[in-house]
């Protein structure tokens, strides 16, 4: 197993078990938020960063009814599994990787719908779902790394996995950054918010998905 490899099956494993137990958390805010009859979560300190936008109303179960965190549990289990095997040498073959590849894509393409919906339409972030984006984001990459390192991409593959970096450096490293310095100052108390916990955890993810980017797209040229 090649260094390039062993990083990115251990970032799949890694980001798997954080995004499990970041979905976990969202079900339970979920169902409390439902048990107390529509109280603000603790995680909102502002309407900027407002988690009780994001765990209640019509967004926080767009499909079927059921919580979106749900769905993320799943996908996480998904890929955490695939690290493990990954990690014990279990080798996959092109097939699988095409299976899983497509698995992970929608699990993007479901988790950029919910972070846009916040940006645009409930003009309100939660750091908890901002980590289940850049989670679910260093995963895909990462599995593409793997996966042209094992079986090789096809430049279909390859076009999509540049359509993925271009969202999310566009819409989540400059986009998240241009939301929060737009509605930042429009705030009664900006100051107390950029004290919160949720702002470095912010930052800190922006980071993250820059370096990932970064560094995927230069395992992949």
């Amino acid at each position: 197993m090649t260094k390039p490899v062993r990083i990115a099956v251990w970032t799949i494993t890694i980001l798997g078990l954080i995004g499990m137990i970041d979905s976990f958390f969202l079900v339970i805010e979920y169902m409390a938020a439902i048990a107390t009859q529509g109280e603000p979560t603790p995680c909102s300190p502002s309407s900027l960063v407002n988690c009780t936008k994001t765990v209640q109303g019509s967004w926080a179960h767009i499909l079927g009814g059921l919580p979106n965190p749900m769905f993320g549990m799943l996908w996480y289990t998904g890929a955490f599994t695939f690290g493990i095997n990954r990690i014990l040498g279990t080798k996959f073959s092109k097939e699988s990787y095409n299976f899983v590849l497509i698995v992970l894509l929608l699990g993007v393409l479901f988790s950029y719908v919910l972070y846009l919906g916040s940006l645009f339409v409930l003009r309100g972030v939660c750091p908890f779902c901002l980590t289940s984006t850049t989670a679910a984001t260093l995963i895909t990459l990462a599995f593409v790394v793997d996966m042209k390192q094992e079986v090789g991409l096809t430049k279909y593959w390859k076009h999509v996995f540049h359509v993925v970096q271009v969202v999310s450096i566009v819409f989540f490293v400059i986009g998240l950054p241009v939301f929060i310095g737009k509605y930042l100052p429009l705030l009664l108390e900006p100051m107390e918010a950029v004290k919160h916990w949720s702002f470095p955890t912010m930052i800190a993810l922006v980071l993250a998905m820059g370096y990932g980017n970064y560094w995927a797209f230069k395992q992949t040229k």
